[in-house]
């Protein structure tokens, strides 16, 4: 299993979203050039959605880009 978290934001509706949960991750026999395992099927095994309106509570100072 792996974790994940998603924040998501729609500007022009002043909407965010986020999304936690958990995928199965079915691994391949492959690699990456790196030799680092290459995932096959991802299935979502929980998943939390929660929704907010309005203005944000904090305001972004910095944005980096990976």
């Amino acid at each position: 299993m792996v974790s994940f978290e998603i924040h998501a934001e729609q500007a022009a509706a002043n909407r965010r979203v986020q999304i936690k949960g958990e995928l199965d991750v079915v691994w391949t026999g492959h690699q990456t050039w790196d030799k680092s395992p290459y995932p096959g099927t991802l299935s979502v095994k929980k998943a939390v959605f929660t929704e907010q309106t309005g203005e944000p509570l904090f305001t972004e100072w910095m944005y980096v880009d990976p």
